[in-house]
């Protein structure tokens, strides 16, 4: 009996992360292009939240581009997983084009780490650094005159950064975006950056970049300020569908003792 509990038990835990990647598999951050050398045909970062707010960050080397600029895209979104029907209304835009404006994609389909949005393939942004992923700071709702943001390390030292309020009197910075490159020391937390592109102003990392940033769980700290790790959270019908199959295992174990 009490091995057949600890093997309900196991198989619950191991059910959930599944689920939760099943129900939630958009959440977290997204790059495309050539991060190192954009070129012409850009690149960037969509970061989606659970709270059903979204960030993108793109730009290119080019003064030329097309239909867009170096910028930033904050707005609202949803997915449904069953159908990977896909909504979006922008609160921000900056990139003109570019993003998810002003045409929100009918579907977006994820599989694994590669999610496809019109015929284009992102990744997911993944690595074996603590500080790899995206994290975000503020009231990404309705940031107000704090404002909110999200910075995205890549793991292959290039980092995005996008930033915007809800109001036009911003001091010392102006919704938009960064693209740069860094390096982090994970023992001693010694970061240091260089800007590729910067669309606004003081804000970000740009111009003094913090000396420290150090990692704990989902908390990143950057010159007193914590920033959270994007990441998606069990909804509490998760947990119900899971608690649910352990009570079902429960009752089946008694049912043949019995």
């Amino acid at each position: 009996m009490t091995s057949l509990k600890t093997s309900l038990v196991a198989i619950t835990l191991a059910l959930l992360p599944v689920h939760i990647a099943q129900a939630q598999g958009i959440v977290g951050a997204w790059s495309f292009g050539n991060a190192t050398s954009p070129g012409s045909t850009g690149t960037g970062v969509l970061v989606f939240m659970d709270n059903g707010v979204y960030f993108h960050a793109e730009s290119d080397n080019t003064a030329d581009a097309q239909n867009g600029q170096n910028g930033m895209e904050r707005g609202t979104y949803t997915w449904n997983p069953g159908t990977d029907v896909f909504t979006s209304a922008t609160i921000i835009d900056t990139n003109l084009q570019w993003g998810l404006s002003p045409d929100s994609p009918a579907a977006i389909t994820v599989s694994g780490d590669t999610m496809t949005i019109d015929g284009m393939p992102l990744t997911r942004v993944t690595g074996g650094s603590p500080i790899v992923g995206a994290w975000t700071l503020g009231d990404t709702p309705n940031p107000g005159p704090s404002g909110a943001a999200v910075i995205v390390f890549l793991g292959n030292g290039t980092y995005f950064h996008a930033e915007s309020e809800n109001t036009a009197d911003a001091i010392n910075g102006t919704a938009g975006m960064e693209r740069g490159t860094y390096t982090w020391n994970m023992v001693t937390g010694v970061f240091s950056s260089t800007i590729a592109v910067d669309t606004n102003n003081q804000w970000g990392l740009n111009p003094d970049s913090p000396s420290i940033i150090t990692v704990s769980g989902n908390s990143l700290n950057i010159d007193s300020a914590t920033l959270t790790r994007v990441t998606a959270v069990p909804e509490p019908s998760t947990y119900a569908a899971i608690g649910g199959c352990f009570v079902l295992g429960l009752a089946l174990v008694r049912r043949r003792r019995a």
